[in-house]
């Protein structure tokens, strides 16, 4: 003959407490694997960029200002070693900008001026520039809100940079790098402005480890 139990009603209640903590626990353990692989991949793309010795690329570049509702794009040749960076325009012909250590060299429209890149808006593109190429973010810090966020696309992870308004000192609201999703290698880092106006470098064709033209890292005297 059958019988029927029944569960005291602490054990009940005890069982009943545990399984409705079960969708927690599973959650809190998912969340937890999503960290630690966002840890690995900003890992393997800092270990991957940071050991490029050398990087030559075309550039696309392309600004928009928003009050003038204006979308320019300009090409470049670009270089890269570590420390040291140079895009080259192709117009108007001798505009470029340099970063060559501590120093900041921008040519435009034939005007040269050297900066130092230890000092104020010069400084943090310096850090902000080099973070994005070598996946090493532990100087942005200074600047940042809190720390950066991953995001992925089918082909692209985009580690992005949110800035604190009380320590920048440009109209600079974000930086996001793009790093391809296959190689981990740099592709495009875009700073946008804080009222939507953004200047987003693209490297095509890019060429890990060459040769380098080292005249295109020399800061002209001002």
């Amino acid at each position: 003959m059958d019988k029927t139990y029944s569960l005291h009603p602490m054990i009940k209640k005890t069982l009943t407490t545990l399984l409705l903590a079960l969708p927690m626990l599973v959650v809190a353990q998912g969340t937890l694997v999503r960290h630690i692989t966002r840890i690995e991949i900003l890992d393997e793309i800092q270990h991957v960029n940071s050991s490029a010795t050398a990087l030559v690329s075309r550039l696309k570049q392309e600004r928009y200002a928003p009050m003038l509702k204006k979308r320019t794009t300009t090409e470049a040749d670009f270089q890269y070693a570590p420390g040291m960076m140079s895009i080259h325009y192709d117009t108007p012909a001798g505009d470029c900008f340099v970063i060559n250590g501590e120093q900041v060299m921008v040519i435009s429209k034939g005007k040269l001026r050297v900066m130092d890149g230890n000092e104020g808006i010069a400084k943090m593109l310096r850090v902000m520039l080099m973070a994005a190429m070598t996946g090493d973010y532990a100087e942005a810090m200074h600047y940042a809100k809190e720390q950066p966020s991953l995001t992925q696309t089918t082909d692209s992870y985009i580690v992005e940079v949110k800035l604190d308004g009380r320590k920048s000192i440009s109209p600079l609201s974000r930086v996001e790098a793009t790093y391809d999703k296959a190689t981990k290698r740099i592709r495009t880092i875009t700073m946008h402005q804080a009222l939507g106006g953004y200047t987003s470098y693209t490297l095509e064709h890019i060429v890990p480890n060459p040769a380098l033209d080292k005249s295109l890292f020399v800061i002209a005297d001002d």
